[in-house]
């Protein structure tokens, strides 16, 4: 009697089982066959196709506009200024003198130094004759020519600290600000001020990666200035090491400056610089490159046979120079490959797509477009 119930009640979990299954078993069948009905996932995006283009390599670094004559002005030795004729920011010319310090005490042994030496070159003179008549010994008569030497040469020393106290311009051109009087007092080494020489032209100085192609001697560089102009330069000549903290090699470029225009020394100026051969490559627009922590990305727009629909190809792509509103792709593509541009971020490998294809020009206007409204 047991083992009869127990058989029914096996039985009966069975059949709950199998019922259970079927319903399950037909519900999927179901999802399926209603998923199946369902339209392939697809994005809609514009396209274009990548063009041919040629570059020369590009580098854009930072320079500093550097007068080809200037100076500090520094007091040799110590004084009270008796004469200033030092208009602060104001134009000198040459030789001009630019500040006088006292020297009355320098004068008054001058003028000491001068009568010795006349009396020494009298004394000198009378032993001349007297030494013709054998009046004299040889040796007074040296005595006497080495007391007008010593007596000239104390002459030429008050002369020369006379000329050290007196400043003058080595060359014309345009003082810096000061704050000095009439009556003050400077000590030795003390800067008066800053003078620029008045030229036709200027420096340029800038520093390149070691690595960068070496520049020709003559070759012509852009130079672009805080107000957007941008001038010619004429590379002159480079340092003859590459710095040892920085690992860059210095250059200096000359720039005519234009009739009316005025450039400043120390102004930072961008420098544009090219370099090597002219080379073929392939351009693509940026919205059409995705990215990601290990490459960069097109994706490639393959047709489907027998539709007018294409299938996204994740291919990976090495960037070169950046160009207008793109990139110089130096490996990955080549001329006339359809890709994604606008909607890229919607494309995933696989991916069923309808196009719009547009020219490389109306992609960058729309992108262009984008990142304004952006903005």
């Amino acid at each position: 009697m047991t083992l009869r119930r127990w058989i029914i009640t096996v039985f009966m979990c069975l059949l709950v089982l199998v019922g259970l299954g079927s319903i399950k078993f037909f519900q999927i069948k179901e999802a399926i066959a209603m998923g199946e009905s369902f339209p392939e996932p697809s994005a809609t995006v514009q396209a274009v196709r990548a063009s041919a283009a040629e570059f020369r390599q590009q580098l854009h670094v930072s320079g500093e506009l550097t007068a080809p004559q200037q100076l500090e002005l520094r007091t040799e030795l110590g004084g009270k200024i008796q004469k200033l004729n030092l208009p602060s920011g104001g134009e000198v010319s040459e030789d001009q003198i630019l500040l006088q310090l006292d020297v009355s005490e320098e004068q008054a042994r001058l003028r000491a130094a001068k009568a010795s030496a006349r009396l020494s070159k009298l004394t000198l003179d009378r032993n001349k004759k007297l030494r013709k008549q054998n009046r004299v010994s040889a040796e007074s008569l040296d005595q006497a020519e080495a007391d007008y030497q010593t007596r000239l040469a104390e002459i030429a020393a008050q002369e020369a600290v006379i000329n050290k106290k007196t400043i003058r311009a080595p060359f014309s051109g345009r003082v810096g600000l000061h704050t000095l009087e009439e009556g003050q007092y400077l000590n030795p080494n003390t800067l008066i001020t800053q003078l620029i020489g008045n030229n036709d032209y200027i420096w340029v100085d800038f520093s390149v990666p070691q690595d960068f192609p070496a520049l020709d001697a003559n070759s012509n560089i852009e130079v672009k200035l805080a107000n957007q102009e941008t001038l010619n330069a004429t590379l002159m000549a480079s340092d003859a090491e590459v710095d040892s903290r920085s690992r860059q090699l210095r250059y200096r470029a000359r720039i005519d400056i234009p009739q009316g225009s005025k450039l400043n020394s120390n102004s930072i100026v961008e420098v544009h610089l090219n370099a090597g051969q002219t080379r073929a490559a392939v351009w693509v627009p940026d919205v059409s490159i995705s990215r990601d922590q290990f490459a960069n990305y097109v994706y490639v727009l393959q047709p489907e046979p027998g539709t007018d629909n294409y299938r996204a190809e994740r291919v990976r792509i090495e960037l070169g120079p950046r160009q207008d509103d793109g990139f110089m792709l130096s490996e990955g593509l080549t001329e006339g490959t359809m890709i994604s541009s606008i909607g890229t971020f919607k494309l995933r490998q696989g991916l069923k797509v309808y196009v719009q294809e547009t020219t490389v020009q109306e992609s960058a206007a729309q992108n262009a477009g984008v990142q304004g409204g952006a903005q």
